[in-house]
């Protein structure tokens, strides 16, 4: 399948740490914010319909969303550091890929179809897991096996260990939650 990314005509028009070759991408750190900028801007300019636009959203849940009454794309500061290279790219393209298809539509068919176009995985959500360790507020240790769990708010309900006591809550293992 032929990619429709024009990698020389990007060349011309961001720093050499953008260009989207498989060295820069298999670097072993994440982009900086200023570099996700200017890739998305990139990114933006040459695929998305007219007028649209990048911003940074504070967004813990959620990589990237778009914005059709804004006409925005925006991705998470606080997620995006923590993703390589790559992912970022395939995250800036799936919601380009939803403002070119439009409003409605979600991940149906026609928004499948863009993405292949592209020569992108269809998936709904990525398939990466970074740390989140880093970003959440709250830290919960089981104190029977000490699996350590983390979560952005603080938990409503009482939970027991999943490992300790699968398919059934336990108080005999309930997990001690830490704000962080």
């Amino acid at each position: 399948m032929e990619r429709v990314f024009s990698e020389k005509r990007l060349e011309h028009q961001v720093p050499l740490f953008c260009i989207l070759s498989r060295k820069v991408i298999t670097m072993s750190r994440g982009l900086s914010f200023y570099e996700v900028e200017i890739l998305a801007k990139t990114l933006l300019a040459e695929f998305a319909p007219p007028g649209w636009q990048f911003a940074w959203s504070n967004e813990k849940r959620v990589n990237g969303r778009c914005y059709y009454h804004l006409k925005t794309i925006k991705l998470s500061r606080h997620l995006t550091p923590l993703r390589t290279p790559e992912d970022v790219r395939v995250t800036i393209m799936h919601e380009i890929c939803h403002s070119r298809v439009g409003p409605g539509k979600g991940h149906g068919p026609v928004w499948k179809a863009e993405m292949r176009r592209f020569g992108l995985p269809s998936n709904r959500c990525s398939q990466d897991a970074p740390d989140l360790s880093s970003i959440s507020n709250w830290k919960g240790t089981c104190p029977k096996c000490g699996k350590v769990s983390y979560m952005m708010r603080r938990p409503r309900l009482e939970r027991s260990c999943g490992i300790c006591s699968p398919r059934k809550f336990n108080d005999a293992y309930l997990i001690q939650w830490k704000r962080i």
